[in-house]
């Protein structure tokens, strides 16, 4: 591969510098040696990241890009835009990489060139497995996929635009199409992220993965994981990773957006059953509170962004009018 094929890119903002230093630590061990590593980095007072950055400056090729406004979404926006190498890899400021993460994403993406993104295996303490195992997936699980190429997919995209989580243990070195990878762990062609753009919808960030995957197969691409090139997630309080109630309960607004997230890049998104699904969910709410019975916050919650989305899908609003709403929502569940 030629020189700066590769570039590491991590997004970072309040990590105080307590963390980011054992994930640039550990690419310095890394058995592949020809990267560039690409951080975007958003001010904050107090934040002393920077200056942990420059402490690895003589041992790795770094490049810092100031980010000035917006989310998450808007920081992953400046790398795509911003890298240039044949394959991206993208990780945390919280992420500790084996030794050989590189050299096994590296090989993947040779093996598989019809493969455009791949997801490694992650080492973490689970912080929201009730939300990802319990509240949204079993319900869903049921419906077609959005596409037929999904049909051999474990993880996918429903035809309401809703993400339909199934995971089945891999085996050491095995591979395996999912649309279930994450950002902490993941890699891309440049045919993928050259011209990708998220819609900037969100606070969060939630499923951005899945956006990519989606574009990345709308490309004649699949999307796979990995059971290998491992990465350790420190137990961190995190935009995607939480045990607080309140955030919990974005988490959730977020995901009942997805639907239009979807629709920005395929809009062949069934309403009529989302619009179904939404009123089921609603009745559902309804006879419980009747009965006396616990009404989860899936249920609670999910009704409120399924509303936001029909909208925004059927009267095509632009993603800041999907992220106004979100803001508005989301401070009166703080309240």
């Amino acid at each position: 591969m030629t020189r700066h094929s590769v570039t590491v890119a991590i997004p970072t903002y309040k990590n105080f510098g307590l963390t980011i230093g054992y994930t640039l630590k550990a690419l310095t061990m890394q058995t592949y040696k020809d990267f560039r590593v690409l951080i975007v980095y958003k001010p904050y007072p107090g934040d002393n990241t920077l200056n942990i950055i420059d402490e690895f400056k003589e041992r790795l090729d770094i490049d810092i890009l100031i980010q000035s406004n917006g989310y998450f979404e808007e920081a992953l926006n400046i790398i795509y835009s911003n890298a240039d190498s044949n394959i991206l890899i993208l990780t945390d400021d919280d992420s500790i990489p084996s030794s050989t993460w590189l050299e096994e994403h590296i090989k993947l993406h040779l093996r598989y060139p019809k493969v455009g993104v791949i997801g490694g295996e992650v080492i973490e303490e689970p912080s929201n497995s009730y939300y990802k195992k319990r509240l949204v997936h079993r319900i869903l699980r049921f419906h077609k996929p959005l596409l037929d190429v999904l049909k051999s997919y474990e993880s996918f995209l429903n035809d309401m635009g809703l993400w339909v989580y199934r995971y089945r243990p891999l085996n050491q070195g095995e591979i395996r199409k999912t649309m279930y990878v994450t950002g902490v762990n993941m890699s891309v062609k440049r045919a993928i992220y050259r011209d990708f753009q998220l819609p900037c919808y969100t606070i969060r960030g939630l499923h951005n993965e899945l956006l990519l995957g989606l574009y990345s197969i709308l490309k004649g691409f699949h999307v796979m994981h990995y059971k290998g090139a491992y990465i350790e997630h420190l137990a961190r309080e995190s935009l995607s990773r939480t045990t607080n109630s309140s955030a919990l309960k974005e988490l959730l607004l977020e995901n009942s957006l997805t639907p239009y997230g979807v629709s920005r890049y395929y809009k062949k998104i069934n309403l009529q059953k989302l619009k179904f699904y939404k009123l089921y969910l609603q009745s559902l709410k309804k006879l419980l509170r009747m009965l006396k019975k616990k009404i989860g916050p899936y249920m609670e919650i999910t009704p409120i962004g399924l509303e936001i989305t029909l909208k925004a899908i059927k009267e095509n609003k632009d993603p800041k009018w999907v992220r106004d709403k979100l803001i508005r929502v989301v401070s009166m569940l703080r309240t």
